[in-house]
């Protein structure tokens, strides 16, 4: 279920009073499921990261609103060996996920895919990396980059 307000509120003032006089990159606020993908899910598809991003907690990014990477094909699935998935798993990589591009789409790229999708696209909560999480995957690695 969603997070109740109160609780996001309280979420948010604590933040801001751990961020205060520290030098932490906006890049580096995530939840258990970026840090532990196979073990963890939470804080889950509900939680509002972009609600925090407005508060200056994170970032966050629709991808409705940005020019978003050319990306042709029918996205790649579980199991695939090409160097398409080699290039997803690099840009992952780039955005702070431990994964090695090793050009396979094995387990633990599904669960990170899954986690990346559970934060940014927590409507198409799938494993596989469709076009629209592949553009997603592009647009956050470049705001990683900056």
């Amino acid at each position: 279920p969603p997070y109740p307000d109160i609780q996001i509120q309280t979420l948010i003032e604590l933040c801001h009073r751990i961020l205060a006089g520290r030098d932490i990159p906006q890049t580096r606020i995530v939840g258990h499921s970026d840090i532990a993908p196979v073990r963890k899910q939470d804080p889950g598809e509900h939680f509002p990261w972009a609600r925090l991003a407005q508060a200056g907690i994170g970032i966050w990014a629709d991808i409705e609103d940005l020019e978003t990477p050319d990306v042709l094909g029918k996205g790649l699935s579980p199991g695939e060996q090409t160097a398409g998935v080699r290039q997803m798993q690099e840009q992952l990589q780039r955005i702070g996920y431990d994964l090695s591009p090793t050009g396979t789409f094995d387990d633990l790229t599904e669960a990170v895919v899954r986690a990346f999708q559970r934060r940014w696209l927590p409507d198409r909560i799938s494993g596989a990396a469709d076009i629209p999480t592949l553009r997603q995957i592009g647009v956050i690695q470049a705001l990683y980059a900056t």
